[in-house]
C-alpha cells in the first residue's frame, strides 16, 4: 500500500549521539526541517492506519434472507452466502404475488422520471403530515375520509399499473377476492410471504430469539461503533417496512379507484403515516439522550442489557420492528410486546413525547371500527399534546401555527368521552406556569370542559349533587387561576350551598385584589344573590385584611 511504501522509505536511521554532533559539523536547518515534517506525516498516517483497522472490525451480523447474511463492519458490509437455507415463508393467505406486484409497481414508478417526481410530492405530503401530528389528531379527517396524499398516491398507482405487464389484472383479481379483514392484515404486516420481496428489502426477521441477558445494568455501556451499527440496522429495517407499506398502499388504492372505498383510504393513511413517522423519527434528535438520535438512544440502552455478539444488532432491530408494528396492528393492546416494546421507548410521553405524538396521531385519527381509538391511546396522545404545549410556553412562541391553547383544545377533545377528563386537564395546569398568558388561555379550555361535564348532570338528581358541587368548585378554582373573573363570579354564585357561595365570593375578591386588578372588581357590578352581596363581601374582606388577617383566616380555614 501507499502507506507501507511511504513508511519504509521514511524508516528512521541510527540515532546520532550528542558527542558525534559536537565533534562534527552542525546539520543543515533545512535538512532538520524536512526530517521533522516527514516524521509528522509518518505519525499522521500511522493514526489513519489505526482508524482504518477499527473500521474493519465486525460489529454485527444481519440476516438479509434465509440464504444470505450481511456481515456489518463499522465502515463497510459484506454479503455472505449460507448453505442449508430454510424453505420459503408460508403463503397461507396467497399474498406473495400481491407483494411482488406491489414492488414491481414501485419499481415502474421509480423508473419513470415524471412518476418519480409525483412520488416525491406524495412522500413530501406524508412527511409534512407526520411533522404536524397535532393537526392530524385535531380533525384533519373523520377517520374515514382520505387525506390529500392518499388521493395523490391513488393517481400515481393507477398510472404506474399502466406500465406493468399484461399479467397484473389477474393478480389484482386475487385482491378483489380477499375479505376486508384479510386485506387489513396484509396491509399492516411488516413482513412479506414472498422470499423475493423479503430478500430485496431485507424484511425477514431472525428466527432465533433474543439472547439471555446476563449483563449488570451498572456495567460499562457498549462501544460507540457497536451502538452506531445497531442504530443503522434498526433504521434500515424501519425504512424497508415503510417502502413495502408504500408499495402496498399504492396497489390497493389503484385497485379501488372508482369504487370510492373509504375503508381502504383510511387504512392506507393509518399504516403509511405510522410507518413514515417511525422511519423519520428514528433519525430525529432524542429527548432522553442528548446528542443522539432516537435510534442511537434505543441502541445504546438495548445493547447495554445483553452480552456483545455479532448477531445482536439484528436481534435488537428485529425486536424493535416487531414491537413497533405490533403496536400498529393490534387495535386493543397498548402494552409493549416484549423487550424493545414501543411503549417502553417511543409511545411514552415521559421518554420521547414528540415521537410518541407522531406515532399515535394516525392511530387515533384513523382508528378502525365504530368504537374508534382506545381510551389509553387517546390519553397518551393528550399527554403528548400537553407536553408539547408546555414546551411552546417555555419558548414563549408557537411552531408551525400551533399555540398552547390550540394543543390543549385538541387534548380536551380527545378526552371528551373520558370520565376523568376534567381531573386529567386540571392536574396538568402546573406545566403552563412558565407563561401567565398561556396559562390563562389553557384555564379557559379546562373551564369549557367543566361546563360540558355540568351540562351532562341532572340538577334534580340527588345522587349526582356531590359531583356537581365538586365540578362547580373546580370551575371556581380554574377561573381564579386563569384570572377569568366573570367565570369565577358565575361559579361562586352557582355553588349549591349558601356558605360555599359566600366563601367563593370572598376568594374572588381576594384573588382580584392580590392581582392588582381592583378595577375589574368594580367592573363586576353590584351582584346580589340569595342575600349574598358582592359589595358587602368585598367590604368585609378589605376591612379584615386591614387588620392583618391572612387569606385563609378570612375564609375561616
Amino acid at each position: 500500500s501507499g502507506y507501507h511504501a511511504f513508511a519504509s522509505a521514511s524508516r528512521p536511521r541510527r540515532r546520532v549521539s550528542r558527542d558525534e554532533v559536537d565533534g562534527g559539523e552542525e546539520e543543515d536547518p533545512a535538512v532538520t526541517a524536512v526530517r521533522a515534517r516527514r516524521t509528522k506525516w509518518i505519525r499522521f498516517l500511522s493514526a489513519v492506519r489505526v482508524q482504518e483497522g477499527l473500521l474493519d472490525e465486525p460489529v454485527g451480523l444481519e440476516a438479509a434472507s434465509s440464504a444470505e447474511t450481511v456481515l456489518v463492519r463499522c465502515g463497510s458490509s459484506s454479503l455472505l452466502a449460507l448453505g442449508g437455507a430454510e424453505g420459503a415463508p408460508s403463503d397461507e393467505g396467497g399474498t406473495a404475488p400481491l407483494d411482488e406486484l406491489s414492488l414491481s409497481l414501485l419499481g415502474s414508478v421509480l423508473s419513470d422520471p415524471a412518476l418519480r417526481g409525483d412520488l416525491v410530492s406524495v412522500e413530501a405530503s406524508l412527511y409534512s403530515a407526520a411533522s404536524r401530528a397535532s393537526c392530524l389528531v385535531g380533525g384533519w379527517g373523520d377517520g374515514t375520509s382520505a387525506p390529500d396524499f392518499a388521493d395523490g398516491l391513488q393517481r400515481l398507482g393507477v398510472r404506474g399499473c399502466g406500465l406493468l405487464g399484461p399479467d397484473y389484472p389477474s393478480v389484482l383479481g386475487r385482491l378483489a377476492e380477499m375479505d376486508t379483514e384479510s386485506v387489513k392484515l396484509w396491509l399492516r404486516s411488516p413482513l412479506s410471504s414472498s422470499p423475493a420481496v423479503n430478500s430485496r428489502l431485507s424484511l425477514s426477521l431472525s428466527a432465533d430469539g433474543m439472547p439471555d441477558s446476563d449483563c449488570d445494568p451498572g456495567d460499562a455501556g457498549p462501544d460507540e461503533g457497536a451502538v452506531l451499527a445497531t442504530a443503522a440496522v434498526v433504521a434500515a429495517k424501519a425504512e424497508s417496512a415503510r417502502l413495502i407499506y408504500l408499495a402496498r398502499s399504492a396497489l390497493l388504492l389503484a385497485a379501488t379507484s372508482g369504487s370510492d372505498d373509504p375503508d381502504a383510504a383510511g387504512e392506507c393513511a393509518r399504516t403509511l403515516l405510522f410507518a413514515t413517522s417511525l422511519s423519520w423519527s428514528l433519525q430525529s434528535p432524542s429527548r432522553s439522550r442528548e446528542g443522539r438520535t432516537v435510534a442511537e438512544a434505543y441502541a445504546s440502552e438495548a445493547r447495554a442489557l445483553f452480552p456483545p455478539s455479532l448477531a445482536l444488532p439484528s436481534h435488537l432491530a428485529d425486536a424493535f420492528v416487531s414491537s413497533a408494528f405490533q403496536f400498529l396492528c393490534d387495535d386493543e393492546s397498548d402494552a409493549d410486546a416484549g423487550f424493545g416494546g414501543l411503549s417502553y421507548l417511543l409511545a411514552s410521553p415521559d421518554h420521547e413525547p414528540v415521537v410518541a405524538l407522531r406515532l399515535l396521531a394516525p392511530l387515533v385519527e384513523y382508528a378502525p371500527g365504530d368504537a374508534g381509538a382506545s381510551a389509553e391511546r387517546r390519553r397518551l396522545a393528550a399527554e403528548c399534546l400537553i407536553r408539547q404545549a408546555s414546551e411552546l410556553a417555555r419558548r414563549r412562541g408557537g411552531g408551525g401555527g400551533e399555540t398552547p391553547r390550540e394543543l390543549w383544545r385538541i387534548a380536551s377533545g380527545l378526552l371528551r368521552d373520558s370520565p376523568r377528563r376534567v381531573a386529567f386537564l386540571t392536574n396538568r395546569l402546573d406545566a403552563m406556569e412558565s407563561d401567565a398568558d398561556a396559562l390563562s388561555l389553557c384555564c379557559g379550555v379546562v373551564h369549557d370542559a367543566v361546563q360540558e361535564a355540568l351540562s351532562a348532570t341532572d340538577p334534580d338528581d340527588e345522587p349526582s349533587a356531590p359531583a356537581a358541587a365538586g365540578l362547580w368548585e373546580t370551575a371556581l378554582d380554574v377561573s381564579l387561576r386563569g384570572r377569568m373573573w366573570d367565570e369565577a363570579l358565575s361559579a361562586a354564585l352557582s355553588a349549591p350551598l349558601r356558605e360555599r357561595r359566600g366563601e367563593g365570593l370572598a376568594r374572588l375578591v381576594l384573588a382580584v385584589v392580590d392581582s392588582g386588578s381592583v378595577a375589574d372588581l368594580i367592573g363586576l357590578g353590584p351582584v346580589v344573590a340569595d342575600d349574598v352581596d358582592l359589595l358587602s363581601v368585598a367590604s368585609a374582606v378589605v376591612e379584615d385584611a386591614a387588620l392583618g388577617l391572612s387569606g385563609d383566616e378570612l375564609l375561616g380555614r
